[in-house]
């Protein structure tokens, strides 16, 4: 009977699962009906909070597991993101449905809502940190990290409560709100699109045996062991710095999920766009359009190659930063590419058909990629010679010193990865400032002081975590160098 009963689990657990991957695969493809995608959000709004839930909070800042700490805290960090869920709650209000009365419901009354889980979730951290003044520190963890003591006197304790409440808002801010917003709200289906194709590339072109429930677990498990994963670097002094700017490189690389596959796919979720405004078409529809106006078959192919190479470009320029986070991590040998870097750049720079900008609009902070037609369809043959050349010169260069011709093309890349965060700064700090007036007008200073907080705390985050991950990747490049020449 235990066997039967075993066997039924485990099947209803593959049902599931299958569910589950059915469902993103619909979201992916933009055709996942407004319920079933409102309950798809919430299931992994729970679940992220779940995985938060395993990898104790309590160890990370306290050194020890408390299983009951640490499902407050997940409560604390979830009533104080109450402002996410009722964000897609109204993107689907605008859809007939079921549920479109309870969606109008907490819509109209969304102020209420969000101050009543706003001033719940900061209590319930502040009663832990309270309750947690007297624990000893003994094992590594953040409170370590800061140099905190185990608290003897009076003002020690007032001053564990405070540092130990705004570490807890910091890991709500920098780890969790990203968590939610970005990798269990709005990218999660392109990552499981990605993490199915790398399966059945692995099954396919390598040949390895891999069993239907093996494959379902491999697909399910691999993205909840990369969370996990992530998380444990903010376990120790040493990787900490590992864990913010890790953070801080997810930026880039969620915009290529939130724009670049969208535009070559054209498989674009229409309320996200709609709210950005003007100057988001696939690059299907530009393309089209720019054969047109090419004529001949020799234009049209040159204006084929100068978008593949914006594509190109707009990738690298993203991936990045998360490549040099990874280089740090890991010693392997770096490929000579870039000569390539160089040779798409020159084509994204003349004959640009992705701008990186600020997000004009009022509904979206941010930064914005637009795409446009080619500027000049006349020029698209010499662009593309100059580029050739360009990166014939570099591949030289780099065959004579790879190394400095790769610092160089990371420099770039920095540059453009600052300009990206000055963006994302500027639209976040108009964004906290507006709020941050209206509160205090309106009376609400405790919600208008912790958003302050959250303000110096980005501020601090973005800025410091820049020029630690740009010192880093240089000094790793010299040390390369180094060895290089010995």
């Amino acid at each position: 009977m235990r066997d039967v009963l075993r066997k039924l689990e485990f099947e209803l657990a593959e049902v599931i699962l299958v569910l589950l991957i059915f469902v993103e695969i619909l979201d992916f493809l933009t055709i996942l009906p407004p319920p079933v995608e409102y309950m798809e959000k919430i299931i992994a709004f729970a679940m992220m909070g779940f995985l938060f839930y395993k990898a104790s909070i309590t160890d990370i800042t306290f050194g020890h597991k408390e299983k009951w700490k640490d499902a407050l805290i997940v409560v604390g960090f979830m009533l104080l993101s109450v402002k996410t869920a009722i964000g897609f709650s109204a993107s689907a209000a605008h859809h007939a449905s079921v549920l479109s009365g309870f969606y109008t419901m907490l819509v109209r009354n969304a102020g209420l809502i969000e101050m009543i889980g706003f001033v719940a979730g900061t209590i319930i951290l502040a009663t832990i940190s309270a309750i947690s003044i007297k624990e000893k520190i003994t094992k590594q963890c953040i409170l370590k990290t800061l140099h905190e003591k185990n608290a003897k006197t009076y003002l020690h304790k007032i001053g564990r409560f405070f540092l130990s409440y705004l570490v807890l808002l910091a890991i709500y801010l920098l780890i969790f709100t990203f968590a939610i917003e970005w990798l269990a709200i709005t990218v999660d289906a392109p990552i499981l699109i990605i993490l199915l194709l790398f399966y059945v590339f692995v099954i396919v072109k390598r040949g390895k045996k891999m069993t239907s429930e093996t494959f379902l677990y491999k697909v399910s498990n691999t993205s909840e062991e990369f969370y996990e994963r992530f998380i444990s670097f903010f376990h120790t002094k040493k990787t900490i710095m590992k864990g913010i700017t890790g953070i801080l490189v997810l930026h880039m690389l969620v915009e290529i999920l939130h724009f670049i596959i969208p535009y070559i796919t054209s498989l674009m979720y229409a309320p996200y766009f709609k709210q950005l405004g003007p100057g988001h078409e696939p690059l299907a529809g530009l393309i089209s359009g720019d054969l047109a106006l090419a004529g001949s078959i020799i234009s049209q192919t040159g204006v084929l190659i100068i978008y593949l190479l914006n594509v190109l470009a707009i990738l690298m320029i993203l991936f990045g930063p998360a490549y040099a986070w990874m280089k740090d991590y890991n010693k392997s040998k770096t490929p000579n590419i870039s000569w390539l870097f160089f040779l798409c750049l020159f084509t994204f720079v003349t004959l640009p058909v992705f701008l990186i900008t600020k997000s004009s609009s009022r509904k979206v902070i941010g930064v914005d990629i637009i795409t446009q037609q080619i500027p000049v369809i006349s020029n698209v043959w010499g662009v593309v010679l100059a580029s050739a050349v360009i990166g014939l010169i570099f591949w030289i260069l780099s065959k004579l010193n790879k190394t400095k011709i790769a610092k160089i093309a990371f420099g770039i890349i920095f540059l453009y990865f600052g300009q990206y965060l000055y963006y994302f700064g500027a639209s976040v700090s108009l964004s906290y400032a507006n709020n941050i007036t209206a509160l205090f007008n309106a009376g609400n200073y405790v919600i208008a002081l912790h958003l302050a907080i959250f303000l110096v705390m980005l501020y601090v985050f973005y800025i410091g975590g820049f020029i630690f991950l740009v010192h880093k990747t240089f000094k790793n490049a010299a040390y390369a160098s180094s060895e290089q020449q010995k």
